[in-house]
């Protein structure tokens, strides 16, 4: 359940397919049982996929993953295998056309519930 996927989570994810990686942040709301946020890309030690750097955030509270809608009409599904927030890691199929066009594994660190431990977390990859 991501009833506490909320505010900027920042982290990595990395192919399965080249081992491209990449800096990934998402900034999330709820409304309801909706999430509803922001995704954003910046390079690593690779160009994020097709150059697209941004992209939109859907999904479900009662869920274990969600949607991310990209620039170019590509789409990622990302699925949390572990999640004890502030943290969370799991693996993301991204599909254009119709096909696979990329499967790999994330992590990512969200606002943490202790005071004076939010600092970096915060920050969003450079665009």
């Amino acid at each position: 359940m991501l009833t506490g996927f909320t505010g900027v989570w920042n982290g990595t994810s990395t192919s399965s397919v080249n081992a491209a990686k990449v800096k990934i942040s998402f900034d999330m709301n709820r409304d309801g049982n909706n999430l509803k946020g922001s995704y954003r890309c910046a390079p690593f030690n690779a160009t994020c996929r097709n150059n697209i750097q941004n992209g939109w955030v859907h999904g479900q509270t009662s869920a274990r993953g969600f949607t991310v809608s990209m620039e170019d009409s590509s789409w990622c599904t990302f699925v949390l295998d572990d999640f004890y927030p502030p943290a969370g890691d799991g693996e993301y199929t991204c599909y254009t056309n119709g096909g696979i066009a990329d499967i790999g594994t994330f992590e990512v660190k969200g606002p943490s519930t202790q005071s004076g431990d939010i600092g970096a977390q915060n920050e969003r990859p450079p665009s």
